[in-house]
């Protein structure tokens, strides 16, 4: 069977974000469900992709095979396993993938963690850790302004309410990330309930907008608040 390049189009969009759930393919690459369906039969047969039934109204979760990853371009890219429905895991891949569907679908260029970790140096922020240094943190993806290429922006989707000093360093990281240039603002994407407790805990250390963004949805103005942040570069550069 021939694979198109619509059909390869999808193929990358999932392997470059591991497992996914095919309605969030749709909304990132503007295509309507039935489209999605089709794409990913086809990548089946051939034997690129692979899927299972999900289990929280997320419809079908489906990944690149090796040999998918391979012939969409991706073969750096180690293959996913099998996912678990049920785990933590599989559940954290299914937000950071919608979140990468709706900067996808406002055109904003991004990559995800799979890609990040090919070159963890360049991406990840310095965060303190409970033995007196510090580690690597990787964002779960990163995208850039549509109104400058310069600026980009980290995002991390929350999980919820987690040990209250590893989140306050892991925000003084960020913090120290977009001080020294590395990024222009870290987006938080986060449930209702811990929306409010991250941006106590980010005021306490001096980490707001536009700095900052938190939010049940990544793309929630976000335009005028890059626009500012692009402003504040420009003014920098002329001074």
């Amino acid at each position: 069977m021939e694979i198109g390049p619509g059909s390869i189009r999808v193929g990358r969009f999932i392997g470059r974000l591991g497992v996914v759930p095919m309605p969030a393919v749709g909304r990132g690459l503007g295509l309507v469900d039935r489209v999605v369906r089709r794409h990913v039969a086809k990548l089946e047969e051939v034997g690129w992709c692979e899927r299972t039934p999900a289990v929280r109204g997320d419809g079908t979760l489906v990944w690149m095979t090796p040999t998918g990853l391979d012939r969409v371009g991706l073969g750096q890219l180690p293959a996913p396993r099998a996912p678990n429905p049920f785990s933590p895991q599989t559940l954290r891949s299914i937000r950071v993938t919608w979140a990468a569907a709706d900067i996808e679908h406002a055109g904003h260029q991004w990559i995800a963690s799979r890609e990040l970790a090919l070159a963890p140096g360049d991406w990840a922020a310095e965060i303190a850790n409970e033995r007196g240094g510090y580690s690597r943190r990787l964002p779960d993806l990163v995208f850039w302004s549509a109104w400058d290429r310069r600026l980009r922006v980290a995002v991390v989707v929350a999980q919820g309410l987690s040990n209250p000093r590893r989140e306050r360093a892991a925000l003084e990281g960020w913090q120290r990330s977009i001080s020294a240039g590395q990024y222009a603002q870290v987006h938080y994407v986060a449930g209702p309930a811990f929306v409010s407790h991250l941006r106590r805990v980010a005021e306490d250390i001096g980490l707001t907008a536009p700095q900052l963004i938190v939010g049940e949805r990544v793309m929630a103005d976000e335009l005028p608040v890059l626009a500012s942040v692009s402003e504040e570069a420009d003014e920098e550069s002329v001074a």
